[in-house]
């Protein structure tokens, strides 16, 4: 009996040792295509780049500057709404933390670029996060019954210390 508790201990641990191996063997090739995948990508983007100045070179030469000179236009009008979109964002967040200061400070602060008034209105108005105002944490318990001076006994003592050790 001993003998046969003895291999089937051992067929377990093999058993496991297989599964971890196996999963290790997974993980590495899966860290390897991943690894390829980033490597190709980066190869693609730089062949795009490369592929994309070789046709304006050809459409310069040809004479075609008018294709050039649309594809142009329409990155510039795609840049464009993407800085108009950043411009409506940043003067909604100045007007926000504007109105988290004194009036008399809007002066001070006009000229601020945006990540320098943030960090200014956090200094002037404190560096203490606020509450929520519907703050649900359980208030403390009422003050215990006994100080510790109070206690006679060692059993006593040991029960008031076990009690707010808790807290």
């Amino acid at each position: 009996m001993p003998e046969e508790s003895t291999q089937a201990s051992e067929e377990t641990k093999s058993v496991g040792t297989d599964a971890e191996s196996k999963l290790q063997a997974e993980i590495q090739n899966a860290i390897k295509l991943r690894k390829r995948a980033q490597d190709a990508e980066t190869e693609l983007e730089r062949i795009k780049a490369d592929a994309e100045k070789v046709k304006e070179a050809e459409l310069k030469e040809q004479g075609r500057l008018a294709e050039l000179l649309e594809k142009r236009e329409a990155e510039l009008a795609v840049k464009s709404e993407r800085a108009a979109a950043y411009d409506k964002y940043e003067a909604e967040r100045r007007a926000q933390l504007l109105a988290l200061l004194p009036e008399d400070q809007h002066e001070l602060v006009d000229e601020m670029s945006l990540a320098k008034l943030e960090k200014y209105v956090v200094k002037q108005n404190g560096d203490k996060p606020q509450l929520p105002p519907n703050d649900v944490t359980k208030p403390r318990k009422g003050a215990p019954e006994k100080r510790y001076s109070e206690c006679k006994t060692p059993a006593e003592k040991k029960q008031w210390l076990l009690d707010h050790q808790k807290r």
